[in-house]
C-alpha cells in the first residue's frame, strides 16, 4: 500500500519528505489505527520539528 511508502518516508526520509508524507497521510486522520501508526512512526524519529508539525496536522484535520 501507499501507506507503507509514506510511513517509510516519515521514518527515514529527509525532513521535508517526512513533512510531505505526513501531509499526504493527513487525509487518514479519522482512521484511528492508521493515524496512530503515523504518530508512532514520527515519535520514533525523535525530531522536534516533525512532532510539532504532526500535532498541527492532527489538530487541523480533526477540526
Amino acid at each position: 500500500m501507499i501507506w507503507n511508502f509514506l510511513l517509510s518516508l516519515i521514518a527515514d526520509g529527509k525532513p521535508q519528505d517526512a513533512i510531505d508524507a505526513i501531509k499526504a497521510m493527513g487525509v487518514y486522520v479519522q482512521d484511528k489505527a492508521l493515524w496512530q501508526r503515523v504518530c508512532q512512526t514520527a515519535e520514533e524519529r525523535q525530531d522536534v520539528n516533525l512532532k510539532q508539525f504532526l500535532e498541527k496536522v492532527s489538530r487541523s484535520m480533526s477540526a
